[in-house]
Protein backbone atom coordinates (compact mmCIF):
# COMPACT_ATOMS: atom_id res chain seq x y z
CA UNK A 1 0.00 0.00 0.00
CA UNK A 2 2.77 3.07 0.95
CA UNK A 3 4.44 1.56 -2.03
CA UNK A 4 1.62 2.38 -4.65
CA UNK A 5 0.63 5.34 -2.69
CA UNK A 6 4.10 6.86 -2.97
CA UNK A 7 4.66 5.87 -6.79
CA UNK A 8 1.02 7.39 -7.48
CA UNK A 9 1.76 10.43 -5.40
CA UNK A 10 5.13 11.23 -6.44
CA UNK A 11 6.61 9.26 -9.20
CA UNK A 12 3.27 9.49 -11.41
CA UNK A 13 2.80 13.24 -11.24
CA UNK A 14 6.92 13.82 -12.21
CA UNK A 15 5.97 11.63 -15.39
CA UNK A 16 2.25 12.95 -16.24
CA UNK A 17 3.70 16.95 -16.70
CA UNK A 18 6.89 15.95 -19.10
CA UNK A 19 7.05 14.47 -22.60
CA UNK A 20 9.58 13.84 -25.31
CA UNK A 21 13.34 12.31 -24.22
CA UNK A 22 12.43 14.13 -21.34
CA UNK A 23 9.98 11.89 -19.97
CA UNK A 24 12.09 8.87 -21.22
CA UNK A 25 14.88 9.92 -18.48
CA UNK A 26 12.44 10.71 -15.60
CA UNK A 27 10.91 7.25 -16.33
CA UNK A 28 14.24 5.60 -16.81
CA UNK A 29 15.56 7.48 -13.67
CA UNK A 30 12.71 6.36 -11.99
CA UNK A 31 12.91 2.87 -12.32
CA UNK A 32 15.94 2.58 -11.91
CA UNK A 33 15.50 4.05 -8.38
CA UNK A 34 12.82 2.06 -7.71
CA UNK A 35 14.13 -1.29 -8.64
CA UNK A 36 17.86 -0.68 -7.30
CA UNK A 37 17.19 1.03 -4.04
CA UNK A 38 13.94 0.45 -2.90
CA UNK A 39 13.39 -3.21 -4.45
CA UNK A 40 16.62 -4.04 -3.99
CA UNK A 41 16.80 -3.09 -0.24
CA UNK A 42 13.31 -4.01 0.72
CA UNK A 43 13.93 -8.11 -0.57
CA UNK A 44 17.15 -7.92 1.07
CA UNK A 45 15.03 -7.33 4.31
CA UNK A 46 12.43 -9.21 3.50
CA UNK A 47 14.67 -12.23 2.21
CA UNK A 48 13.56 -14.64 4.78
CA UNK A 49 10.01 -14.73 4.64
CA UNK A 50 10.60 -14.34 0.48
CA UNK A 51 12.46 -17.88 1.00
CA UNK A 52 10.11 -19.56 2.96
CA UNK A 53 6.37 -17.86 3.72
CA UNK A 54 5.89 -16.93 0.17
CA UNK A 55 7.27 -20.12 -1.12
CA UNK A 56 4.66 -21.91 1.18
CA UNK A 57 1.36 -19.65 0.12
CA UNK A 58 2.72 -19.49 -3.60
CA UNK A 59 2.78 -15.26 -3.33
CA UNK A 60 5.04 -12.83 -5.15
CA UNK A 61 8.02 -12.47 -3.89
CA UNK A 62 9.27 -8.66 -3.13
CA UNK A 63 11.02 -8.11 -6.42
CA UNK A 64 8.46 -9.47 -8.64
CA UNK A 65 5.31 -7.47 -6.44
CA UNK A 66 8.03 -4.22 -6.97
CA UNK A 67 7.72 -4.80 -10.54
CA UNK A 68 4.00 -5.18 -10.76
CA UNK A 69 3.25 -2.14 -8.92
CA UNK A 70 5.53 -0.18 -11.08
CA UNK A 71 3.71 -1.48 -14.28
CA UNK A 72 0.19 -1.17 -13.00
CA UNK A 73 0.58 2.45 -10.97
CA UNK A 74 3.21 4.29 -13.32
CA UNK A 75 4.03 2.70 -16.59
CA UNK A 76 0.77 1.98 -17.33
CA UNK A 77 -1.01 5.27 -17.17
CA UNK A 78 1.78 6.79 -19.42
CA UNK A 79 3.28 4.09 -21.81
CA UNK A 80 1.36 6.01 -24.33
CA UNK A 81 2.98 9.54 -23.73
CA UNK A 82 6.32 6.87 -24.00
CA UNK A 83 5.28 5.19 -27.17
CA UNK A 84 5.35 8.64 -28.69
CA UNK A 85 8.15 9.90 -27.32
CA UNK A 86 10.29 6.81 -28.46
CA UNK A 87 8.48 7.81 -31.80
CA UNK A 88 9.41 10.92 -31.95
CA UNK A 89 13.15 10.41 -31.02
CA UNK A 90 13.70 7.25 -33.94
CA UNK A 91 12.08 10.44 -36.12
CA UNK A 92 14.79 12.52 -35.22
CA UNK A 93 17.18 10.20 -36.04
CA UNK A 94 16.05 9.39 -39.05
CA UNK A 95 15.98 13.03 -39.97
CA UNK A 96 19.85 12.84 -38.54
CA UNK A 97 19.22 15.17 -35.26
Amino acid sequence: EVTSRYLLDHVLPDLTDTSGVILLKRLANHWDKHMNIFVKWLGKCFRYLDQHYVKQYSLETVVTKGETLFRTNVFIPVKVSVLNAIMKAFEKEREGE
